[in-house]
């Protein structure tokens, strides 16, 4: 939480990250598991995950007073508090190789490679981003979704094609 209120719930501008995690790991019903009273209507992927939330930015989703470094410490502290898997529904607006920047990223990059390589007791971590919104201006995948140690993930719409905001390019995973 690099935002320090200690509330992991997120706030009303920021829930994405947490509607994507329910997705996830919502419990099984009626619709899933014969044999079950339950009738809720929601269908997970994996009933049996749990979830460490660790929130980053502000309830309204602004970064202000938000620096690489509390990015980092968030990633740290998520592969070290035991998730195996790090999803991430955000990002920042410039793609390709972020020179531009110098090193004021490589603290975040750097906690990136780390979860990736060490995460899972040393097996390793999938580290996963959004590929970003900007599909209509960059035609590649926004920081830090373009980092080798990541796989971007781009948004579609109800008929598997692309929406047209989602960014995408070469280096677009999924």
């Amino acid at each position: 939480d690099a935002n320090p209120d200690f509330n992991p719930s997120p706030g009303p501008g920021c829930a994405h990250g947490m509607g994507c995690a329910g997705i996830i790991s919502a419990s099984h019903t009626t619709d899933s598991i014969t044999g079950t009273n339950s009738v809720t209507g929601v269908i997970s992927l994996n009933p049996s995950s749990y979830i460490l939330p660790i929130k980053i930015f502000h309830d309204d989703a602004s970064a202000d007073h938000i620096y690489p470094s509390d990015l980092a410490a968030a990633i740290t502290a998520a592969y070290d508090g035991g998730a195996d898997i790090l999803s991430n529904s955000w990002g920042y607006g410039f793609p390709g190789s972020g020179d531009q920047y110098g090193d004021y990223f490589d603290v975040l990059s750097e906690s990136l490679e780390d979860a990736a390589s060490l995460g899972r007791k040393g097996l390793g971590c999938p580290v996963i981003f959004a590929s970003g919104n900007a599909g209509t201006v960059y035609n590649d995948v926004l920081y830090p979704a373009w980092l080798s140690c990541t796989y971007a993930v781009g948004a579609t719409e109800l008929d598997d094609d692309r929406f047209y905001y989602s960014s995408y390019g070469s280096r677009l995973s999924i």
